[in-house]
């Protein structure tokens, strides 16, 4: 209650004193030096690195991504004969299972090339298919996925691959077009400007 003669305050809904004007013209606004909403937030994305703003591009189309792949399978076939040639070469024998039959084992060393393959440019998130696409793979912060993510994403892609492909096709219906190997290591695989596909 107040007095008699005192002015009365604005109430607000919760009950309480509405803001009181000083005379100054600030009724309602800022207090003197404070910082502007959202230049806190820009500050920090000014400091996030270049792999942390590919975040905020758009996530890799199916298209790029198995086109990406292609290149990546004929690398590594590429790979895979120039090895077993030289072997050839030095040997006189070509390399095969110890039955001389094309059978698992036989398959066996094409298998554990592919895999190193993988892992070995994951880990710094390209390869060289993906950097003739434009694209880039990220952790959730815009990182590189890293030695341990990467190991994931090469065990997760065995199991995408052995269910008939089907975790590799799974990023069509993902919201982040994730394949199941991306889900399984968490991670993102993003476009980005054709200048700065190059190798990092």
């Amino acid at each position: 209650m107040t007095s008699p003669g005192e002015p009365s305050l604005p109430v607000g809904r919760a009950g309480h004193p509405g803001p009181r004007w000083e005379g100054d013209g600030s009724l309602g606004g800022p207090l003197p030096g404070a910082v502007p909403e959202g230049a806190a937030q820009a500050a920090m994305r000014g400091l996030r690195s270049h792999y942390a703003a590919a975040t905020d591009r758009e996530y890799a189309s199916f298209a790029r991504r198995l086109g990406a792949w292609v290149v990546d399978e004929a690398a590594k076939t590429l790979l895979w004969a120039t090895i077993v040639i030289t072997v050839t070469v030095i040997t006189g024998n070509v390399p095969g299972s110890p039955s001389g039959d094309f059978d698992l084992v036989a398959l066996a060393p094409r298998f554990v090339l592919s895999s190193g393959y993988d892992w070995l440019f994951w880990m710094h998130g390209w390869t060289p298919g993906a950097n003739l696409l434009g694209v880039r793979i990220v952790r959730a912060d815009g990182e590189p996925p890293g030695a341990g993510r990467a190991a994931a994403r090469v065990a997760g892609s065995w199991l995408s691959g052995a269910a008939f492909f089907v975790g590799y096709v799974w990023m069509v219906r993902s919201r982040h077009r994730q394949t199941w190997h991306d889900s399984i290591a968490g991670t993102y695989v993003v476009d980005v400007p054709r200048e700065d596909a190059v190798a990092r």
